[in-house]
C-alpha cells in the first residue's frame, strides 16, 4: 500500500495507520523497531496503540475490531482496512488482503480517477 500511495504521488493526501491493540506489549519502542522491519515511511505511515489500557474498548469499537486471546499467549483478531473521512469516521472497511480496492475507491470517490 505503501508503495502505491508513493508511485501516485499521493503522500501530501494518503497516510497509513497500524493500530496495535496490545498496549502492554507493543511499547513505543516496539512500535518503531515493527515499522523500521517493514520499511515504513515515517512521514506517511504511522504506528500507534492506546497510552491507557482502559481506553483499548473504545478504539477495538471505533473500528469494530474484535480480539480473542488464542490460550497460547497470543491473539486472534479479524483485521481490516479503514478509510478514514475527512471528519475522522470510519467511512468504509475493506478486506486486508485487498488494499487495492482501498486505495482505487479512494480515489475514484475523491478525486475522479478511475480505479485500476
Amino acid at each position: 500500500m505503501q508503495h502505491a500511495i508513493q508511485s501516485r504521488g499521493l503522500e501530501s493526501r494518503v497516510r497509513l495507520l497500524t493500530l496495535s491493540f496490545d498496549p502492554v506489549h507493543d511499547t513505543p519502542d516496539v512500535m518503531a523497531e515493527h515499522a523500521r522491519r517493514l520499511g515504513a515511511e515515517a512521514g506517511l505511515w504511522e504506528f500507534a496503540t492506546v497510552q491507557n489500557p482502559a481506553d483499548l474498548d473504545a478504539m477495538l469499537a471505533l473500528f469494530d475490531i474484535i480480539v480473542l486471546p488464542d490460550g497460547l499467549g497470543d491473539y486472534t483478531h479479524n483485521a481490516a482496512l479503514f478509510l478514514i473521512d475527512e471528519t475522522g469516521r470510519v467511512a468504509k472497511a475493506y478486506d486486508i488482503d485487498r488494499p487495492d480496492l482501498a486505495l482505487a475507491d479512494y480515489l475514484s470517490r475523491k478525486h475522479g480517477e478511475v480505479p485500476g
